[in-house]
């Protein structure tokens, strides 16, 4: 299934799709998708071992240390630059070896920089904004040992509905402001991704999408990154009813899982929470129970003595000791994003299956 989200994907953007093994660093997963031409995205030694036979690799983390800049140097790695810091540092570790073209990463303020009048977005601490970026191509041509090869241009998670449009539009504006500083032409443009983990149901956008991105060079290569859109169908998370209780007029089910081994089902980060909803598994029956329309429901809990592990609500009440709830979507984020260590809990047992 990861392969064909990845086609599907690639097939809606016209271009190739750079996997971001942060999504899921399950080393027997990423394996069956080294083939991939998009290549990986990488931001810490550990992703790099698991992407170690795949080309090309990008590495992107606004904190990588000096360990991580020599083993990405050693694996011939492309480096995607957060900060002049990073650029001068790169240039010290490499001593006499010779660096990949570097890509340098935007902040998402040069979008109305470039473009007044735009939606705000949210904003982050990534990358660097137009002033700094010009001076880091200042430094790129006054180097023996770094060139040029991109930037990278991103609006964030599950931005795309909503600003994919806008970030290519921008990154058309830069790209010659770009080009004329340094004295020659990029090679490629990283539009990021902010794809979410449904995207394939919202896709009518996407034929005026590659005719904006059919405006671009022949010479530059686009390129997208993705996780979510890759992942996350392809993994579930199940939990099974240790005990049930009713409070007041409330019916409860706690789980022996929760916050502990799939943090973002708790969704403790959204202001205004939309519980998820399961599929039941019952014991010794081959049927999944799917949501009845009862208006009485059945809220589910983890295992922590934290009022923030609910993970989710079952629209009935007939649930049982035993009974098990399977949640879908949670291929991405879900087995890493955790509080793992919290009471000493057990962490989630993964199971990969072909």
């Amino acid at each position: 299934m990861m392969n064909e989200n990845i086609d599907e994907l690639e097939a809606c953007l016209g271009t190739k799709v750079i996997i971001s093994i942060k999504a899921n660093p399950n080393v027997d997963v990423n394996l069956r998708l080294a083939h991939r031409q998009g290549g990986f995205e990488v931001a810490s030694l550990k992703e790099l071992s698991l992407a170690a036979h795949s080309s090309p690799v990008y590495i992107n983390n606004p904190s990588m240390d000096s360990n991580l800049m020599r083993a990405g140097i050693a694996a011939n790695a492309y480096f995607i630059v957060d900060t002049l810091q990073q650029l001068k540092s790169l240039v010290e570790l490499a001593g006499k070896r010779l660096l990949k073209p570097v890509i340098l990463r935007c902040n998402v303020a040069v979008i109305a920089q470039l473009q007044s009048g735009t939606p705000a977005i949210r904003k982050d601490h990534f990358g660097m904004d137009l002033e700094t970026l010009f001076e880091a191509v200042r430094l790129i041509r006054q180097s023996d040992k770094l060139k040029l090869h991109g930037f990278h241009l991103f609006a964030g998670s599950h931005t795309f509905l909503r600003f994919g449009s806008l970030v290519a539009e921008t990154a058309l504006l830069l790209l010659p402001q770009l080009e004329a500083r340094y004295g020659e032409k990029i090679s490629l443009i990283n539009l990021g991704g902010g794809f979410a983990e449904r995207w394939s149901e919202h896709t009518a956008g996407f034929e005026e999408y590659r005719s904006l991105l059919a405006k671009f060079p022949s010479y530059v290569t686009l390129v997208h990154e993705a996780g979510r859109a890759v992942f996350s169908s392809c993994g579930v998370f199940m939990t099974k009813v240790v005990a049930t209780k009713r409070i007041a007029d409330q019916h409860y089910a706690i789980c022996d899982g929760g916050m502990n081994q799939s943090f973002l089902l708790c969704q403790t980060e959204n202001s205004f929470r939309k519980l998820r909803q399961p599929y039941l598994v019952r014991k010794n029956e081959s049927e999944i129970y799917p949501l009845s329309c009862d208006a009485e429901h059945t809220v589910l809990v983890g295992s922590t003595c934290s009022r923030d592990d609910v993970i989710g609500q079952y629209c009935d009440q007939n649930v049982e000791v035993g009974d098990i709830f399977l949640f879908d979507q949670c291929g991405a984020y879900h087995s890493t994003y955790t509080v793992s260590h919290f009471l000493g809990l057990k962490e989630a047992i993964h199971y990969v299956i072909s």
